[in-house]
C-alpha cells in the first residue's frame, strides 16, 4: 500500500471510484442499453 500513497494514490478514494463505475455501468446498462437494443431489434 505504500507504493501506491507514494504515488498520490488514495486507496480508499481507489476502492470508491471503482464501486461507482460499476454501479453507473450497472444503471446504463439497464436503462439505456436494454431498451435501445430492443427498439433496435423491432
Amino acid at each position: 500500500m505504500e507504493g501506491l500513497s507514494s504515488l498520490g494514490i488514495n486507496v480508499p478514494t481507489l476502492i470508491a471510484q471503482i464501486v461507482n463505475v460499476v454501479i453507473l455501468f450497472v444503471l446504463l446498462r439497464l436503462v439505456a442499453y436494454k431498451p435501445i437494443m430492443r427498439m433496435l431489434d423491432e
